[in-house]
């Protein structure tokens, strides 16, 4: 008994500490511990309700067998610490209780705030502004589509949020409980509404994406169609020549060849346009102006660009068509302008036929050719650029005024033309005329059949019609020269001829006096035989010159030898001299014959005279002649004797001198100087004594 009594004391004293200590901790945990302390501390309960258990029995046996008042300690005690522990318990039972439902009200509100939020993004996705664009739009699309997939998701969230909701009734207020019930009503009707609202979102934006896809790469296609149409119409000008007129007009038509098919892409976005339009009241979240506004600047640029088109085609048409006219009443008048330059310029032709085509050419100007070219140059001027008329206003004053010219040189050409008739008749009559008198002449100076030729000269120039003739030709060429005056005053070319030929004429007429003349009184026999006469005179003064010169000492041996050899000509000019004396004589006896007139005694006197100079001269000349060739050859000597002579010197200088001499090189060199001198004395010596039996001779 004993032994069991200590055994009972000492389990009960035991779990009483234990017990005890679990208990005093437990109320501090209960009161500031964290929801992990507290869970993980009370987790032990069931080992220390053992261990109460325990206590309660060996108390029992204790309060049994002790004595009062241990007895009654041990009652106290036991009872005490049964209500401590029982009131932890209940303490944490009361926590984890109040624990459970807040948790609950947790997760219902975290669940209510989760689809809250949820609905919140999908309403506002659904509501969210979204630009009618494809990037946009199919961004978009993907959105909604993982909102939709996200609806089976929140559908099950709602379902717990509910069930945590229904296990919160008994735990919670009625107020709280008509709150949660009103909350979770409403998103329920949200929930069922988004269910239906997505699928048709996403139908409908799946429907619409490839239409604006379409709509925007048509429009851009358009657009870039339209960015060169718009700059090929601003480039248009109304300049240039008919080359650059047409090759715009070509190059335009080009272009605008597409606008069919332009056209047809314009209709066929504008129905995909329409397409897109129709979706509109079932996605009114998208900003369609987006697509309103470029497909209605797109319309618009296609219009006014297609309108342009036809407006500049038309224009440049005209153009072109302006500049054909142009250039084909240009090409006439520069081909008649042409015709009228080879017809000014013919010279290939005889007189007649000249004068006949150009009356044939110009009696028949179509003054139409001049104001066709101008009036279509005029109506190329009132539609073309001012920056470009100045040239072709250049164009037509250039050809106009060619125009002009070619009038104004026609008459002028004509009276040339006319001119040239009786020209070339003056001309072939004069030339006749002169080489008669030439050969008339030809016979005064051969003094033949003069006679003969004075009868033949008055029977052409004073008894035929060479005289008739001229004078008309001349006085037709004096009227043309009168009107080309009034023509063109600066013109003097006729005027010139004519000035030309009127000369002509006179030394003509002066020619055949003075023929006449001569054929009766031989002036030119005479002027030729005092020219033979002077010329005779000359050359015996000459000769008497060379003899003097000749016999001087003083000369140069060059200056001798000039003088020589013209004495040598003039020896052998004598006998030419002798036949000019002799033709003298025979002339000067016919002329005086001829010429009554002259004085006679004087002619012969000074003839005479000059014939006895000049055979004077013939016995000296021989004895000249042979004195000059020993003078020659003395002048020779003179000068070989000078050059010895200076050589000579110059030896001489060399032997004389008294050299410094400083060494055997110099020695040397002096030695061989001296050895040279003697070798060329030795050398010059046959030719020194030469030249003295040379000068001994001379």
């Amino acid at each position: 008994v004993l032994e069991e009594g200590l055994e009972h004391w000492k389990r009960y004293n035991g779990c009483y500490d234990q017990l005890l200590a679990w208990i005093e901790e437990g109320e501090q945990v209960l009161q500031s511990g964290t929801k992990e302390q507290i869970e993980d501390y009370f987790s032990e309960i069931p080992q220390y309700e053992e261990r109460a258990k325990f206590m309660n029995e060996s108390a029992t046996f204790l309060i049994e067998n002790c004595q009062q008042p241990i007895a009654e300690e041990i009652s106290q005690n036991v009872e005490l610490l049964n209500q401590r522990f029982q009131g932890v318990t209940d303490g944490y039972q009361h926590y984890k209780k109040v624990e459970v439902i807040g948790k609950g009200k947790q997760q219902y509100q975290e669940g209510v705030d989760r689809i809250s939020q949820w609905l919140q993004n999908a309403e506002e996705l659904l509501a969210q502004e979204v630009p009618c664009k494809h990037a946009a739009l199919k961004e978009h699309l993907q959105d909604v589509d993982l909102c939709g997939n996200q609806v089976a998701e929140m559908e099950n969230d709602f379902k717990l949020t509910t069930k945590t909701a229904q296990s919160l009734v008994k735990d919670s207020e009625q107020a709280l409980v008509n709150e949660m019930l009103q909350t979770l009503n409403v998103q329920k009707e949200v929930i069922v509404r988004l269910r239906k609202e997505i699928p048709e979102r996403i139908k409908y934006l799946k429907a619409v994406l490839p239409n604006v896809e379409s709509l925007e790469t048509g429009i851009l296609d358009l657009n870039a169609w339209l960015d060169k149409g718009e700059a090929l119409l601003a480039s248009h000008k109304l300049d240039g020549d008919q080359r650059a007129v047409e090759e715009r007009l070509e190059k335009h038509k080009q272009f605008f060849s597409e606008t069919t098919y332009q056209k047809s892409i314009v209709e066929s976005k504008n129905k995909v346009y329409q397409k897109v339009l129709s979706t509109k009241p079932k996605l009114k979240n998208v900003i369609f102006e987006d697509v309103e506004v470029p497909m209605d600047q797109t319309n618009e640029r296609f219009q006014n660009c297609i309108t342009g088109a036809k407006d500049w085609e038309k224009k440049l048409d005209n153009l072109s068509r302006l500049w054909r006219v142009h250039s084909q009443k240009e090409q006439a008048l520069a081909a008649w302008l042409q015709q009228a330059e080879t017809v000014i310029r013919d010279n290939e032709d005889d007189t007649d036929s000249l004068i006949r085509k150009h009356k044939g050419f110009f009696n028949k100007i179509d003054k139409r050719l001049i104001d066709d070219y101008l009036r279509s140059g005029q109506e190329i001027l009132m539609v073309l650029d001012n920056r470009d008329k100045t040239e072709l206003q250049q164009d037509m004053a250039a050809m106009q005024e060619k125009w002009k010219t070619a009038l104004s040189l026609a008459p002028i050409r004509l009276l040339k033309l006319e001119f040239r008739l009786p020209e070339e008749t003056f001309t072939e009559q004069l030339d006749g005329a002169e080489k008669t008198l030439q050969q008339e002449q030809r016979q005064l100076q051969k003094n033949e059949n003069v006679k003969e030729t004075l009868q033949k000269h008055r029977q052409i120039f004073n008894q035929g019609q060479f005289i008739p003739t001229c004078t008309k030709c001349l006085e037709t060429m004096e009227s043309c020269t009168k009107d080309l005056k009034k023509l063109d005053r600066d013109d003097h070319s006729l005027q010139d001829r004519y000035d030309h030929h009127l000369d002509r004429w006179r030394k003509l007429n002066t020619a055949m006096d003075n023929i006449h003349l001569q054929l009766k009184q031989l002036p030119e026999r005479w002027k030729e035989y005092n020219q033979k006469m002077n010329d005779f005179k000359k050359a015996v003064q000459t000769v008497d010159d060379l003899m003097k010169a000749l016999q001087k000492e003083d000369l140069t041996s060059e200056e001798y030898k000039d003088l020589q050899m013209k004495f040598q000509k003039a020896l052998r000019d004598m006998n030419k001299f002798a036949e000019d004396g002799q033709w003298l004589e025979e002339n000067l006896e016919e002329l005086l014959a001829d010429s009554p007139e002259a004085d006679s005694d004087e002619e012969r006197r000074r003839l005479r005279d000059l014939l006895a100079k000049f055979q004077s001269l013939q016995p000296n000349m021989e004895k000249v002649s042979d004195k000059s060739a020993v003078f020659s050859k003395a002048y020779e000597f003179r000068d070989d004797l000078d050059k010895r002579a200076s050589w000579l010197d110059e030896a001489q200088k060399l032997v004389n001198e008294d050299p410094y001499i400083d060494g055997l090189e110099d020695a040397k060199a002096y030695l061989h100087d001296h050895e040279s001198v003697l070798k060329r004395l030795e050398t010059e010596r046959p030719k020194i004594q030469a030249d003295i039996e040379a000068g001994k001779r001379l």
